[in-house]
């Protein structure tokens, strides 16, 4: 507690609120808790996971991570947040898009709020995934990284523009960011424009030498021809 103010816990919440609905507590689990801070106890929470004695298990990305198999009876996972990495939402993921699924289609589902920061989370996780993926595939436009401090700008400026609740604020940093990025890669394309123009003149200078080289062996051969001409 905080001057008296309890400590609000999100997931005990979200148990108290799924108890009223009518399921059953023993039918519920937080991996977050003590009691499965043991790999003996989280074995078997595990286990009951897969058999189905638990239906709901909830837990932070890091609890329920890399390494936990409980992907047998699974049928829906829920995002209540994002995650800053995109590797991250692909390791809730893959809690349930594994084999030993035995359901032939499962469900995923993002929550978020509208005109949060929920709305700038998702939209940094999606660039970062963009960007990597082509970086995957060494598809980046104009051979340019985007300036880290630039991040944390774009975030203050969208924490600021939801903040006020104005939308020709958050319009405003919008465009202002779009600005950026456009900044951005017309500073990559043209760089990549003067890498072409220098290759293209190294390229014609080369000609030039090969050619000339090529005319000085021509009249070398044309003078051996004529120095030895009749005597074979």
């Amino acid at each position: 507690e905080l001057r008296g103010i309890p400590r609000f816990n999100l997931f005990e919440d979200i148990k108290k609120k799924l108890i009223k609905l009518g399921i059953p507590e023993e039918e519920i689990a937080i991996i977050n808790e003590s009691k499965y801070s043991n790999d003996t106890n989280k074995a078997k929470l595990f286990e009951k996971v897969n058999d189905g004695a638990i239906r709901i298990l909830m837990g932070s990305t890091e609890k329920l991570g890399i390494g936990v198999n409980v992907q047998e009876r699974l049928s829906h996972v829920i995002h209540i947040d994002a995650p800053p990495r995109p590797m991250d939402f692909e390791q809730r993921n893959g809690r349930i898009l594994r084999p030993g699924n035995g359901f032939k289609e499962v469900e995923i589902t993002l929550l978020a709020i509208v005109n949060s920061m929920d709305e700038v989370t998702y939209t940094r996780l999606q660039k970062k995934q963009k960007f990597t993926n082509q970086l995957l595939r060494g598809n980046i436009p104009g051979n340019t990284f985007e300036d880290p401090s630039d991040e944390v700008q774009n975030t203050l400026e969208e924490m600021i523009a939801i903040a006020s609740g104005n939308p020709l604020v958050q319009k405003r940093y919008k465009l202002e960011s779009d600005i950026r990025e456009l900044e951005t890669l017309q500073t990559g394309h043209a760089k990549k424009l003067g890498n072409l123009r220098h290759s293209k003149n190294s390229v014609e200078n080369q000609i030039e030498e090969y050619t000339e080289d090529l005319g000085k062996s021509e009249r070398k051969v044309k003078e051996l021809n004529e120095k030895h001409a009749g005597k074979f």
